[in-house]
């Protein structure tokens, strides 16, 4: 019996030694090659151990493709845009094929979830979806206190604010108030149907005065809503172009001439540009445009109205200086 355990033992082996393959260079190269793309620390010239089923010999990474399915969106990489959606199956019966990853979607609790005990880690924005955003899936961003903020205009023409208005908020805010089409947006923001929130990021050096964020949903006739939107200022952009213009360089883009008109008032340039981002962050048909492009291909002029309106602030800024 012992040598019959003996013999199965042999053959096991020595069947799995001829069993082994033996490589060519060429393919030797190629697995190598599959492995390390699914070596995250490439870029920084570190050769780390990626576990592979196949040794190598499939390529076991898949974010290299150019179009990848985020949810519901298929998103090109390379360009950096949405060029399509997933067909959702809206038969919804126990055999519904979810999409991508939908399934996981809720898995992972929020990291940031002992600060918040008293919610369970898979609720969305604290359940309060109504005064509380949660873009990143982290923290949510309420303003400051979760209710709407609040303004009043004083006789001389300043703001008075809610004590839940943050800094940037009131800073953007009394910038708008000192010039008439300024104030209109001022109030298209605080009047819109959706949270539209205020940010001057003074950190970031960016190529843009200013950019708009929205958070937005699209029905099976591809119409687009408004959710959420978040103008962000950046400060340093404008310390720049001030330093560019000094120095004597004439800009040739007809927006960059018409806010140098007043680069001396680095708080006029801000609230020009952000009156512009306003109809970015409200405008419903500015959206859909907006989204038709880079979906469909569509060629909009979503930038036209934003544009006039930056124009007319400025023109107004100007007309309000002592002569």
């Amino acid at each position: 019996m012992r040598k019959f355990y003996f013999s199965v033992l042999f053959l096991f082996l020595a069947g799995s030694a001829f069993a082994q393959e033996e490589l060519s260079k060429e393919e030797k190269a190629r697995r190598e090659k599959n492995i390390e793309a699914g070596n995250p620390f490439k870029q920084f010239g570190y050769k780390a151990k990626v576990a592979t089923l196949s040794k190598g010999k499939y390529l076991e990474v898949h974010d290299l493709d150019s179009i990848v399915i985020i949810g519901s969106v298929r998103f090109h990489v390379d360009r950096k845009e949405i060029v399509g959606l997933v067909e959702r199956d809206s038969s919804y019966g126990m055999y519904t094929r979810p999409i991508v990853d939908i399934p996981s979607r809720w898995l992972s609790p929020d990291p940031l979830s002992e600060e918040y005990r008293r919610w369970s880690p898979y609720t969305f924005a604290v359940d309060n979806p109504v005064f509380f955003t949660d873009p990143d899936g982290m923290r949510v961003i309420p303003g400051t206190d979760g209710k709407a903020v609040t303004y009043t205009r004083k006789s001389d023409g300043t703001l008075a604010w809610s004590a839940n208005a943050s800094a940037d908020t009131q800073r953007i805010g009394n910038g708008l108030a000192r010039t008439a089409t300024g104030m209109q947006q001022l109030d298209k923001a605080r009047d819109a149907t959706h949270n539209v929130s205020f940010k001057v990021d003074s950190e970031t050096v960016s190529t843009k005065f200013g950019a708009t964020t929205k958070d937005l949903s699209v029905d099976k006739d591809g119409n687009v809503k408004i959710k959420s939107a978040e103008v962000v200022i950046f400060e340093k952009q404008f310390e720049t172009f001030k330093e560019m213009i000094d120095a004597g360089y004439e800009f040739k883009d007809p927006q960059a001439q018409e806010l140098a008109k007043i680069s001396d008032d680095k708080e006029g340039m801000i609230s020009a540009t952000s009156g512009h981002e306003i109809d970015h962050a409200t405008d419903p048909v500015n959206a859909q445009q907006s989204y038709e492009n880079k979906t469909k291909g569509t060629n909009h002029d979503t930038e036209k109205k934003a544009e006039a309106t930056e124009s007319k602030i400025i023109q107004e800024l100007i007309d309000a200086k002592p002569k």
